[in-house]
């Protein structure tokens, strides 16, 4: 029997699966200088977790989640996103009572949605994601906007943000009733999804896809107009504070998100030159979702990012090279003597356990020249070139493949030239505002 892939799901293998794992690392370090702490929580939950948390109205919930009854006769479903399971685990622990609020954690994971596979939307996918959970202000909303929006800027991709604000649970009620009132009369000419979330919840309507929909809603009320003085306020702070910093945005009237439990301020990233690729970063305030899981009365805010989509949109756009770490040495023993071979290994392990270099070791290949040809296609920096007289004396033949200058020298010598090298990489002025350095992708700032 052939077998393949479950539909919507891929292997990641060879440079896709080097490109995640670079990228991720870059993104988790940048939530670390941030100082969000990691969590984990499993990929099955009960599903009224994500019934109550996510809402019934929401078309993940009503379309889209894996579930399935248990041998105990329990409805679990696979995750359909982190921020429930989060917040459950924020609660289980009582880490309301015991930790420092806000508590600033990141997710890394797969989560799943049985939806129609297309471009950037897979039914298994990872999600990279923030939550500060207990935020009393909106200087921390936006705290986690300018984290979201660095992410970007790390990666040199020319961010566009779109924004909204959602407003109290008082605003959004009032808003809903005018958003009711005018769609009643033109519900017939709408879409069955949209005749769904009248009922279950109107703000929805506003991100329907449908063209015939969005022309019978362009004259809908606006939300802006039923946001309470305080929800200006608000707003308008969060928007001085983008003003302030720097970071262009563009009001959308329409983001509404979609999931139920979002309120205040929502938010949307988007690479500016391919915004066919939909939004790579989401998230927004939520007030209630702490309360609803069986804690005290706590607002968070939070993002999360499709690292599939984002890694879609890199692999097109970025210097791949800049991402995925090669071997600064490759250890090459010539001849088959035994006592080569092992000395080779024993350099192996010197370098990589010891002194803690990437390193790679030919004990495989078929002459010299072929294992040259490799290290050089895949831009390994030295050839370590161990033979019987090598072997003897304790040294190693160093092949600069960059320069084509060949030394000897012992192992102390080599780890002083590579010492000397980074020393000289991270200190000397350099013009391009990304640059290779040290064998590691780093921003110049």
């Amino acid at each position: 029997m052939d077998y393949q892939t479950l539909k919507g799901t891929h292997d990641l293998i060879g440079v896709d699966a080097a490109l995640y794992e670079a990228s991720e690392e870059e993104i988790i370090a940048l939530a670390k200088r941030f100082n969000y702490v990691p969590i984990s929580t499993p990929t099955i939950e009960m599903s009224e977790l994500f019934l109550r948390s996510v809402g019934g109205g929401s078309d993940i919930v009503r379309k889209e989640m894996y579930s399935f009854l248990d041998k105990g006769g329990r409805s679990i479903s696979l995750r359909p996103e982190h921020t429930a399971s989060i917040i459950r685990a924020f609660v289980n622990a009582k880490l309301y009572a015991t930790a420092h609020l806000p508590y600033k954690a990141y997710y890394l994971g797969p989560a799943f949605r049985y939806e129609r596979p297309q471009k950037g939307r897979l039914r298994e996918f990872i999600q990279f994601g923030v939550e500060s959970i207990g935020v009393s202000n909106v200087e921390e909303d936006v705290d986690v906007i300018i984290l979201a929006y660095e992410i970007f800027l790390s990666f040199s991709i020319p961010a566009k943000l779109k924004i909204n604000y959602l407003g109290s649970d008082e605003s959004r009620k009032k808003y809903m009733e005018a958003l009711k009132a005018y769609v009643a009369p033109k519900l017939d000419d709408m879409c069955g999804d949209c005749k769904e979330r009248f009922e279950k919840n109107p703000l929805r309507m506003l991100d329907c896809k449908v063209k015939e929909d969005q022309e019978i809603l362009k004259d809908a009320p606006k939300l802006k107009d039923y946001l309470s003085e305080e929800d200006k306020n608000k707003f308008t702070r969060i928007l001085n504070i983008l003003d302030d910093m720097g970071i262009d945005y563009q009001l959308d009237e329409n983001l509404v998100r979609g999931l139920d439990y979002y309120s205040g301020v929502v938010f949307e990233i988007y690479a500016e030159d391919n915004l066919e690729l939909g939004a790579l970063l989401a998230g927004g305030h939520y007030d209630h979702l702490v309360e609803q899981l069986g804690g005290p009365s706590l607002s968070s805010v939070g993002f999360s990012l499709g690292v599939d989509r984002f890694v879609m949109y890199l692999k097109t756009h970025a210097d791949v090279d800049n991402f995925i770490l090669a071997p600064n040495a490759y250890v090459i023993p010539i001849g088959e003597d035994e006592n080569v071979r092992t000395y080779a290994l024993f350099v192996r392990y010197y370098l990589s356990s010891v002194a803690g270099i990437e390193t790679d070791i030919a004990l495989n290949t078929k002459s010299v020249s072929s294992a040259m040809k490799y290290a050089s296609k895949n831009k390994i920096k030295y050839a370590i070139l161990v033979g019987e007289e090598e072997e003897k004396e304790r040294i190693i033949q160093v092949k600069d493949l960059e320069t084509q200058v060949q030394k000897a020298m012992s192992l102390e010598e080599f780890l002083a030239l590579l010492n000397e090298e980074e020393h000289h990489c991270c200190h000397e002025e350099n013009d391009d505002e990304e640059y290779h350095c040290c064998r590691h992708h780093h921003k110049d700032e």
